[in-house]
């Protein structure tokens, strides 16, 4: 992994969690291990911001891909706080492939209906 992809990704992971967090793998005097991957270990006893930064980034093995086609794409590597700055209205897509159906598609529970004489439909 180059440098710069590293970097990225540490950016990354130390935006997306929370500072209490790695402090708090930081000084837990336990052993580490992924879930998912019994090799992948933290040491016991006290650990470096980096050590513990670096062993978030292991666990998610998708992230470093997903790093390098968003580099192939644009040219750089993206900015979670960057990202987060920009606004997202209504209507704007964010999907490629954006579900399809009515409005009421998603709702398929009846509308509670005000008045006297109002009537619900049963959609």
């Amino acid at each position: 992994m180059d440098q710069e992809l590293r970097d990225a990704l540490r950016r990354f992971i130390s935006a997306s969690h929370r500072e209490e967090e790695i402090e708090s793998i930081m000084k837990d005097p336990g052993e580490h291990v992924d879930a998912n991957n019994d090799a992948n270990r933290l040491h016991a006893g006290e650990k470096t911001r980096e050590e513990v930064v670096d062993f978030l980034i292991s666990i998610f093995r998708s992230l470093e891909q997903w790093f390098k086609d968003y580099h192939a794409e644009h040219g750089t590597y993206p900015d979670l706080c960057r990202m987060h700055a920009q606004p997202v209205g209504v209507g704007i897509m964010i999907a490629h492939n954006p579900l399809h159906g009515s409005g009421q598609a998603g709702f398929p529970h009846p509308v509670l209906a005000l008045g006297e004489d109002a009537y619900a439909s049963q959609g």
